[in-house]
């Protein structure tokens, strides 16, 4: 009996916390509801619905890497809900696991409902975990969408410089300075491609600016040896 009141007060006490963090939602608090939800779990981890509202609120306050279990959870059981699997792609990718997240996100490129940013993220996955041809493809698809996308030009510098074209890594990289001079990445990204092609004082120069923007001294990172 002490056991069957136990699990009605906990039962009690988590469908409280789940309606405070339903009610918070609503109003647009993620972060509290995101409280909420957790607190929910706390109390009654096999409540149901439970997964889907404490992954999409830990989802909406940026807390990516406490979404992924619940999401993960959700997208087991509703594997076509394709909004949620972005949600769970996008965390992965937020943690740097990004093989996981191709892996998830793939159903939803293949559904041909993908947004450009999942599209982007994706193709990113894709270049970082080997498939670099293909990655470079995508990408390219989607500059002719979206030429002015520093980000963008930045990726698809990076994995030109992954496929030892450093011509290519060249032209993409200098664009995205162009459009951002002060991403630190775009810099260490042209040094390696300009040491590669021999031009020292080219990659000197990316080098001294790639820290004086990141606050590394000689000693920090380097291209040496990429």
């Amino acid at each position: 009996e002490a056991a069957g009141f136990a699990k009605r007060v906990g039962s009690y006490v988590a469908n409280s916390f789940n309606t405070m963090g339903a009610i918070a939602a609503t109003q647009g608090d993620v972060k509290q509801a995101y409280e909420y939800f957790s607190h929910a779990k706390e109390w009654d981890p096999t409540m149901p619905g439970l997964n889907e509202n404490l992954g999409r609120a830990a989802f909406s306050s940026f807390h990516f890497a406490e979404a992924i279990a619940p999401l993960t959870a959700y997208v087991d059981v509703h594997p076509n809900d394709l909004a949620m699997r972005s949600a769970l792609g996008v965390s992965l990718y937020m943690t740097n696991d990004y093989a996981k997240a191709r892996s998830v996100l793939e159903p939803v490129v293949q559904s041909g409902k993908a947004t450009d940013e999942i599209s982007f993220i994706y193709a990113e996955c894709l270049a970082k975990t080997g498939q670099t041809t293909e990655g470079i493809a995508r990408l390219k698809a989607l500059e002719v969408k979206m030429p002015n996308e520093e980000d963008l030009r930045r990726v698809l510098g990076e994995a030109y410089v992954t496929a030892g074209d450093m011509s290519s890594a060249v032209r993409e990289l200098q664009a995205a300075e162009k459009l951002d001079g002060k991403d630190a990445q775009v810099h260490l990204e042209l040094a390696k491609a300009y040491k590669k092609l021999g031009r020292g004082q080219d990659a000197a120069r990316e080098m001294k600016e790639y820290r004086s923007l990141t606050g590394k001294g000689a000693g920090g990172s380097s291209a040496k040896g990429q």
